[in-house]
């Protein structure tokens, strides 16, 4: 069944890619491309594991990822892109630079950085305080940091009201300003002129690394790549385009590899110490393969389903902050699978497991239909119904944000459970930043 599944995940890829003629940033080929390859790695220990997929699994994953598909063609989004009769693209192309005041530049970044060393205090202040390991490196501190916010039941174990509410700041003028500085280059601005606006990016990767996980990575090189991708639609005529495009898929290619070495060589810096010893194909099997096997273990076990908002899977950002409200600390975590030897296949179940828990099957198909929905209408809205730059960047920013939570679908959903009070604020912060903080500098008026 295992290769039934790929087979018709395959079809559907496919029929992504031909339908958005070769424009790669929508939701369906990000989401059934996570599928495929993790498809393709469940594959290679699937025998060793000693299990096979059954076919009601095969229903809910062709089910869940045809949603994605549907919700995207409703928007239309895919026929509009085929004519490039953007009304953007007049604007775009008239604009020379998108500057930023220097001054506010140089404070942002300090901002960033007084945060960035708060942030280390905090962590250093919750290491010692479970002290579940020793603590004689920088491996173990974070390996005690991991364990107390993961599994800690003491108000304690958490990071700062204040120090989690500026790190907003950081991570949304990081995506802001990545894209100003993506922005600027496909228009021929030189390097020294730009510097700026990188400079002030640097805090955000720091606290990723000491946050102990990589999806902060993952979700700032997909957004990255969006960026560049779309900056380079919009810049060039549509030969060049075609030749930029052939040389763009391949570095989609080295930067997946990038992504999987990185992933696996951060394991024990990032406080992982139990996988130390750990193969490489065992270690991202585990994270990319593996959810599909406890999605399908999951179903075998679990065929009914509730919704309670105070202890829902897919809202679980709401839930913890109703949790939060009532004194309690919620463990966020699901539960652990093992096989029938006792070997850990840990506790990450794909997005769909979520959906079925709270909703069965109506939440396989309608979730993932809503998230390609608003993420199709965005895009849609940017490229067709924005007739100035102030609109079109918020609306693409906006974008990469939420579409860097795409390539982990096949392992974990980031799209819904981080919904909540932060999430909203997140987005006026986005909103007023970009708002006030960039001016477009046109050709000609």
């Amino acid at each position: 069944m295992l290769y039934i599944l790929l087979f018709f995940v395959l079809i559907l890829l496919g029929l992504s890619y031909r339908r958005n003629k070769s424009f790669l940033f929508v939701p369906s080929i990000m989401c059934i491309a996570s599928f495929v390859i993790g498809l393709i790695f469940l594959s290679i220990k699937i025998d060793y594991l000693g299990y096979k997929i059954s076919i009601e699994t095969v229903f809910f994953i062709l089910f869940g990822l045809s949603s994605v598909f549907l919700g995207e063609y409703i928007t239309k989004v895919s026929s509009y892109l085929s004519k490039r009769e953007l009304s953007i693209r007049k604007s775009w192309l008239n604009i020379i630079e998108f500057r930023i005041n220097k001054k506010i530049s140089v404070v942002l970044f300090i901002i960033n950085c007084i945060v960035t060393y708060l942030f280390s205090k905090e962590i250093i202040r919750i290491a010692f305080l479970a002290e579940l390991t020793s603590l004689g490196n920088f491996s173990e501190i974070m390996a005690s940091y991991r364990t107390a916010m993961m599994f800690g039941d003491s108000i304690n174990f958490n990071i700062s009201p204040v120090v989690s509410q500026l790190q907003k700041i950081v991570t949304i003028s990081s995506y802001l300003y990545l894209f100003v500085f993506i922005a600027n280059v496909t228009k021929g601005m030189k390097l020294k002129s730009n510097i700026m606006n990188i400079i002030v990016v640097l805090p955000y990767f720091v606290i990723t690394y000491l946050s102990g996980g990589r999806i902060g990575f993952i979700k700032i090189l997909i957004a990255i790549l969006l960026f560049i991708y779309i900056c380079c639609f919009l810049e060039f005529e549509k030969r060049k385009f075609i030749y930029f495009f052939s040389k763009f898929k391949i570095y989609v290619i080295l930067s997946f590899v990038g992504i999987l070495l990185v992933f696996y060589s951060l394991r024990i810096a990032l406080g992982r110490l139990s996988s130390e010893d750990a193969k490489f194909s065992d270690y991202i099997t585990m994270y990319i393969g593996v959810p599909i096997l406890n999605f399908d273990l999951y179903l075998k076990d679990n065929k009914s389903y509730s919704f309670n908002i105070s202890k829902s899977e897919t809202f679980n950002g709401i839930s913890v902050f109703i949790n939060k409200l009532e004194g309690d600390k919620v463990n966020i975590g699901l539960p652990f699978k093992y096989t029938k030897r006792g070997e850990s296949l840990g506790n990450v179940y794909t997005s769909f497991r979520r959906y079925h828990h709270d909703f069965g099957i109506f939440g396989v198909f309608m979730m993932p239909f809503l998230m390609s929905f608003i993420l199709s209408k965005i895009l849609n809205i940017a490229f067709f119904k924005s007739y100035n730059s102030k609109s079109f960047s918020f609306l693409i920013i906006l974008y990469g944000y939420l579409y860097a939570a795409l390539p982990t679908y096949a392992a974990e959903d980031i799209f819904f459970i981080r919904l909540n009070i932060g999430f909203i604020e997140e987005i006026l912060l986005l909103y007023i930043m970009n708002r006030y903080l960039i001016k477009s500098i046109y050709a000609f008026k």
